[in-house]
C-alpha cells in the first residue's frame, strides 16, 4: 500500500488516481470513506451519500487532473498519528512529503471546511502548492478562535471523554463493532488533531498580510445558507464572512462564488451540489499551468 513517512517518522496513506500525465490537485478531507464514516456516526450526514458524492466528484476532476488523494488529518482512515504532533508547520510538511511520494513537484491545495484552511496554511509556507480552491471557509476573516473553541470544548467535555473513552480501553473495544469503533476513532484523532492545529494558527499568523502574497489559482465557493453544522451545535458565519470580504478577496484577485440553496453540509453531500462544485473547479482552474 502507499505509504510515505513524514520528517519525524509519522506514516500517511496516500493514492495516486485520474489523468496520469495531467497537472496534479491534492485533495483530502473531506473527502475519504474514513471521514464519510466518522461523519456518518455522529449523524453529520449520511455515509453513503457521501461516499459516493466523494467519489463521483473525484472522478470528474480526474478526467483532467491527476489526483493525489489522502488520508488525513493525521490519525484518520490509515495515516497515522503522534500525540499533538499536528500544527499549520506539520500540514504543509506532510503535503510536501506525499508530493515528493507521488512524484509532484507543483499541485493545487483543494480543501473544504478545515481543510480549505489547511490549504490556506500550506500554500502561504511553500510555493510548490501552485494555488488553492477551497470552499466552506473564509480565506479573509476565517473563525479561527470559534473553531478552537468549539473543538476544544468537544474534546474536554463529556462527549469526548466518553468517545476516548470507548475507542482506548481495550476491555470496551471488545464489545464495540468494527465499523462503529474504527468510525469512532477516526473521529477522536480528527479532534484531537485538528485542535493542536487551531492552537498552532490563533494568534501565530497575520491573515490579511499572509492572504495578500498568494498568486495562482485562488478560488473559494460556499453554500448561501452556510452558517456551520448546527447538528453539531457548531455555528459559525462561513456565508456571512465570505460575503462581507469579497469586494477584498476580488481585489487580491480571488475567484469569489456563492452557490445559492446551500448550507455547509448540503453542499458537501448532494449531488447536485457537487456537480455544480466540480465544474466550477474544472471552468475555473482550467485557464493554469503550473
Amino acid at each position: 500500500m502507499p505509504y510515505v513517512t513524514a520528517s519525524d517518522g509519522c506514516r500517511l496513506y496516500y493514492e495516486v488516481k485520474g489523468k496520469a500525465d495531467g497537472q496534479a490537485l491534492f485533495v483530502t478531507y473531506p473527502w475519504t470513506d474514513a471521514l464519510a464514516e466518522a461523519f456518518g456516526e455522529l449523524g453529520v450526514g449520511d455515509v453513503e451519500a457521501l461516499k459516493n458524492g466523494a467519489r463521483t466528484f473525484i472522478d470528474a476532476l480526474g478526467e483532467h487532473y491527476k489526483i493525489v488523494h489522502f488520508d488525513y488529518p493525521r490519525g484518520v482512515g490509515k495515516s497515522e498519528r503522534k500525540s499533538e504532533d499536528l500544527t499549520a508547520d506539520t500540514v504543509a510538511t506532510d503535503y510536501l512529503a506525499v508530493a515528493d511520494a507521488a512524484g509532484v513537484d507543483r499541485f493545487v491545495a483543494l480543501g473544504y471546511s478545515w481543510s480549505a484552511n489547511a490549504a490556506l496554511q500550506v500554500a502561504i509556507r511553500t510555493q510548490r502548492c501552485a494555488g488553492v480552491a477551497i470552499g466552506g471557509w473564509p480565506p479573509l476573516s476565517g473563525p479561527y478562535e470559534a473553531l478552537l473553541d468549539f473543538v476544544t470544548k468537544s474534546n474536554d467535555g463529556l462527549s469526548g471523554w466518553f468517545m476516548r473513552l470507548i475507542t482506548r480501553n481495550k476491555i470496551i473495544r471488545r464489545f464495540i463493532p468494527n465499523n462503529k469503533l474504527n468510525a469512532l476513532t477516526n473521529m477522536a484523532n480528527m479532534m484531537e488533531s485538528v485542535a493542536n492545529y487551531y492552537k498552532s494558527v490563533v494568534g501565530k499568523w497575520n491573515e490579511e498580510e499572509e492572504i495578500a502574497k498568494l498568486t495562482g489559482p485562488q478560488i473559494t465557493y460556499f453554500g448561501s445558507d452556510d452558517i456551520g453544522v448546527p447538528s453539531t451545535k457548531m455555528l459559525v458565519p462561513l456565508a456571512e464572512n465570505n460575503r462581507k470580504r469579497k469586494d477584498d478577496l476580488e481585489r487580491l484577485g480571488w475567484r469569489v462564488v456563492e452557490i445559492p440553496g446551500y448550507d455547509h453540509e448540503s453542499l458537501l453531500q448532494d449531488s447536485s451540489g457537487l456537480k455544480e462544485v466540480s465544474s466550477l473547479l474544472l471552468d475555473e482552474l482550467e485557464p493554469y499551468q503550473w
